[in-house]
């Protein structure tokens, strides 16, 4: 990085310091991204009036930012006043920017930066930098805007609701997604602050710069503003990408004559398990799922996965197959309900490489996920195989300032293990069709490689399908079978340190369960939320969840806000469940079922918090572990039979 690019980019994140104690770091990019584009903006518009003979050539990168009139620009609309945040406004109103970019930057109120003078220290602090493409070319400054965006998301953090993808598991999912040319179309359904497509034009450019791609690189956001997020960050790297506003699964934008678009790479991080508008595409528009019922109404992890495989290339129809790098969480790989969508990958042969990434990289949530690569056009000597690999050990990644993140070593090992298709080994190994037909089309990388995977976890996991299935109990297991005693009287002892963690999916609530569920995991426990399991084979919903009760020591629930953990409240109720709810001091939504002063206290029991969860969960595990500890020596003591 040149001297120049680094105080560019102190310059940058010292701005966020200035309007600190201010206004809430959720509003800090809804001011610093307008004043940053619009001062870029309003210098290159200096810069070309200065230089009129320039090359059109070497202008047409900086064509992408508006072009601000004389009367609007920094230089005269940010002089000391009393009415700055005015005009300030309406100076941002009058710029012709791009329609996408409109929400971002129409209708910001400053005037709560007037107070103190924040506003008018702020653009003294910008006015300092020169922004125009002379002095920060694309190439350049577009790095250090994206570093801009990346500590601004970081500094908001989970209660914020946004995140933006890790750098390094963008390089690695753009590497996997294959041989990105020159003429290659990239596409990206849930692009967030297009992150994914600024690195794939990176691959795509020339070394003279990004300008020239004319739109190869296309995205679309549900949310307006993040939309334009992406947009402006495109346009600050040089380049000119198609963003479009929309649901991508209930209104893609992206169609030609009826049908989905198709590119040669697609690239996503979308949102995991949420809720998606099931109801209104009962009809299988863009025939997305062949043959198939649709995914839960609650669960779009699949939807988005056949969303950008339709969005793909095939021989048969372009002559030519696309590939797919799509950031999945873990339980797609061995949730029973969505074996079908499993089965038409791998009897399709779609799925190419897997590569399992460490928990915690997310800056929004802790799961463990992975990188799915999809291929409609797989080389004839990988047909019917797919390659496996665990990058979740300690040489991929690194702990820095209470962040997990991966390694530029690990991203280039975990490549390098990805492509060599001829070698297996603890980490990677190429697996057959019919080896995955035999497990029932489970792609749990515990099948394939067990020696990588958490063995507490595991047997968990194999304990819940084992008696789900009504295999035999250990007193009628037969002497013939000595290892599957031993097997199953391991797992029993497993679910005794197993903790079933409850309440409301989604969004920041839902990072409160991970909160609470990694702190269980500190203190020893092996503590999962319901994503982390499998669904049981034959069970609905509930059904699943009384079982995990069962199965589990005891349970803890966030109980912050009204969800379907009311059900899972009165599940416990019934099942006469240890259970610790934990709630806000100002009332846990379970009371509005009306039955919360009535329970019986023996097996449930309340602790109000202020702000997080986990201020009582020392106390809540404590209470519950001397419950279960009083119910077994009871229990022992009526039913002599009881092993425990």
């Amino acid at each position: 990085m040149s001297e120049v690019s680094r105080q560019l980019g102190e310059k940058l994140l010292s701005s966020i310091d200035i309007i600190q104690g201010t206004v809430s770091p959720v509003k800090y990019k809804e001011y610093l991204i307008p004043l940053i584009y619009y001062k870029r903006a309003s210098d290159e518009s200096a810069r070309i009036d200065d230089n009129p003979n320039e090359d059109k050539s070497e202008t047409k990168a900086s064509k992408l930012v508006p072009y601000v009139e004389q009367q609007y620009r920094w230089s005269v609309v940010c002089k000391p006043s009393s009415d700055l945040s005015q005009r300030l406004s309406e100076a941002l109103t009058e710029i012709p920017v791009h329609d996408v970019v409109e929400p971002v930057t129409a209708n910001i109120d400053f005037e709560i930066l007037q107070e103190d003078d924040v506003l008018q220290q702020l653009v003294e602090h910008l006015d300092e930098i020169r922004l125009d493409f002379g002095y920060a070319a694309p190439e350049e400054f577009g790095p250090i805007f994206d570093n801009f965006l990346t500590h601004m998301y970081q500094i908001e953090g989970r209660g914020g609701g946004g995140f933006i993808t890790p750098r390094r598991i963008v390089q690695l999912s753009v590497q996997l997604a294959g041989n990105i040319a020159e003429s290659t179309s990239v596409h990206d359904p849930t692009v967030g602050s297009g992150g994914f497509l600024v690195q794939a034009a990176e691959q795509l450019g020339d070394g003279t710069g990004l300008h020239h791609l004319e739109k190869q690189v296309t995205g679309q956001d549900i949310n307006q503003i993040v939309a334009g997020i992406a947009r402006i960050n495109l346009e600050m790297h040089g380049v000119d990408g198609d963003i479009a506003v929309g649901d991508s699964l209930s209104a893609p934008q992206f169609t030609t004559d009826g049908e989905l678009k198709r590119f040669d790479v697609v690239l996503s991080d979308f949102p995991i398990s949420s809720d998606w508008q099931k109801s209104e595409l009962e009809d299988n528009p863009y025939n997305r799922f062949p043959g198939m019922k649709l995914p839960r109404e609650d669960r779009a992890d699949y939807a988005f996965i056949f969303h950008a495989l339709t969005c793909l290339k095939t021989p048969q129809q372009d002559e030519r197959g696309g590939e797919a790098a799509l950031i999945v969480p873990e339980g797609i790989f061995f949730r029973q309900t969505e074996k079908r969508y499993r089965k038409h990958l791998v009897e399709n042969d779609y799925i190419e490489q897997i590569v399992h990434l460490p928990e915690d990289l997310q800056q929004h949530h802790s799961l463990e996920t992975a990188i799915l690569k999809l291929n409609t056009d797989k080389p004839a000597e990988r047909e019917g195989e797919i390659r496996f690999v665990d990058a979740r050990g300690e040489d991929f990644y690194e702990n820095k300032k209470d962040t997990t993140r991966l390694t530029l070593r690990g991203v280039k090992e975990a490549i390098a293990a990805a492509n060599d298709w001829d070698s297996n080994s603890e980490i990677a190994r190429t697996v057959p069709r019919d080896r995955i037909r035999a497990t029932d089309f489970s792609l749990n990388i515990a099948e394939y490689l067990p020696a990588s995977d958490d063995p507490a976890r595991y047997r968990f996991i194999q304990r819940t399908r084992s008696q789900s299935n009504g295999e035999r109990k250990s007193g009628d297991i037969e002497s013939e079978d000595p290892s599957f005693a031993q097997r199953l009287s391991d797992l029993i002892t497993a679910s005794d340190n197993a903790v079933y963690v409850l309440g409301k999916y989604g969004g920041a609530t839902e990072a409160e369960l991970l909160d609470v569920r990694n702190e269980l995991r500190d203190k020893g426990y092996e503590a999962f939320i319901d994503r982390d399991l499998e669904d049981f084979p034959t069970q609905d919903l509930s059904g699943s969840v009384t079982t995990t009760m069962r199965l589990a020591k005891f349970c803890v629930m966030v109980d912050r806000e009204a969800s379907g953990h009311l059900n899972e409240y009165q599940l416990a109720q019934l099942n006469r469940t240890v259970l610790a709810r934990l709630t806000p001091e100002d009332g846990g939504s379970s009371r509005m079922i009306g039955t919360a002063e009535m329970i019986d206290v023996n097996y449930i029991e309340e602790f109000e918090f202020e702000i997080r969860p986990q201020e009582r969960l020392s106390e809540a595990v404590d209470w519950a572990e001397e419950i279960v500890s009083k119910r077994r020596q009871k229990y022992t003591e009526m039913y002599d039979w009881r092993e425990r």
